[in-house]
């Protein structure tokens, strides 16, 4: 039923013609070989995608297509011989999901699970909090373009991103258990907290937890989570407050 339901809702969205594309890989690869990062979204074949789509605002329709495994676009490789008889374009796609999870565009970073080889969802990306100006922004809309076109036409790309991601495009709402998925020493902490706020020795837990009102994002940024924040201590009468705003801070930060 489930199935059937997301079927009808799909056939029944508008559909758009398909565009062509020319990707340099070769460029593509010389840019990377310097180990820069593609802030301007000009280089990489993400950046190419980009430049081409943003001109015109018809061409995006392209990734309207709603039958399964429907090509949004032809895609040429020029100076590698390339015919695109379905192989290119695929390996233009999973090209393109590699790139946006990888160190060579600004969109996403490891999540702390990633970067610490612990917990779950080990192999996760985020969205980068420090992604923020006009063109990151940009950048992020034809991501969206493309995870959309994989979702209408089933098309099994490698997205390697966490449950909470998903949660968010549904609207749903955070829950301290989301944390786990994307940063399991921060819940752990948290839970210890917890645990340790339920006992009545509240000299005790004062003593012991030796934490402020702050938070490390994912990209490592020192915040506040109050005014302040630096230097108001984490006591027993507080504790519920802290691992209420730890929790929103850390997963609001991928909100985009």
């Amino acid at each position: 039923m489930k199935t059937k339901f997301i079927n009808d809702e799909i056939k029944a969205l508008s559909r758009g013609s398909r565009g062509h594309l020319k990707i340099m890989r070769l460029k593509a690869q010389r840019f990377k070989d310097k180990g820069k990062c593609d802030h301007t979204g000009e280089y990489t074949m993400f950046g190419q995608l980009f430049q081409y789509f943003k001109k015109e605002a018809s061409r995006k329709e392209c990734f309207r297509q709603n039958e399964t495994d429907e090509k949004a676009f032809t895609v040429d490789f020029p100076g590698e011989g390339s015919m695109d008889d379905n192989g290119p374009y695929r390996e233009c796609l999973s090209n393109l999901v590699e790139e946006l999870e990888g160190e060579f565009l600004p969109l996403f970073i490891k999540t702390p699970n990633n970067r610490n080889n612990h917990g779950f969802n080990r192999n996760c990306v985020m969205p980068n909090p420090s992604s923020t100006n006009p063109t990151h922004a940009g950048m992020f809309f034809h991501m969206g373009l493309i995870l959309g076109y994989a979702l209408r036409t089933k098309s099994a790309l490698d997205w390697n991103l966490p449950p909470y991601f998903w949660k968010q495009l549904l609207g749903e709402p955070a829950t301290i258990s989301d944390l786990e998925g994307l940063d399991f020493y921060s819940y752990q902490v948290l839970r210890d907290i917890s645990v340790a706020g339920e006992s009545k020795d509240i000299k005790h837990f004062d003593s012991k937890v030796d934490e402020n009102f702050t938070t490390y994002l994912g990209n490592g940024k020192l915040v506040e989570l109050c005014t302040d924040g630096k230097n108001k201590k984490v006591t027993h009468a507080n504790h519920k407050e802290f691992i209420e705003l730890v929790t929103k801070v850390k997963l609001a930060q991928t909100d985009k």
